[in-house]
């Protein structure tokens, strides 16, 4: 019992540790040329919308196709 949550314990460390450096890596690069960084944000916020509306659609059809069979 002792030695499995020691391990996870290390496990969850670790894993804290890699988002660090990534988040700094990030960060890094976000300084190093922000005109590149925003345009990767605005690139993820514009999928995302499409993403967004996308389900919006799907969901109005469903809800059409649940009316007319109901």
């Amino acid at each position: 019992m002792g030695i499995e949550r020691r391990y996870r314990r290390q496990q969850e460390r670790d894993t804290l540790k890699l988002r660090q450096r990534i988040h700094d890596q990030e960060m890094k690069k976000m300084n190093e040329n922000p005109e590149l960084y925003m345009k990767q944000v605005e690139q993820y916020l514009k999928n995302l919308k499409e993403h967004y509306d996308k389900q919006q659609e799907e969901q109005q059809e469903e809800s059409i196709t649940k009316q007319r069979g109901a």
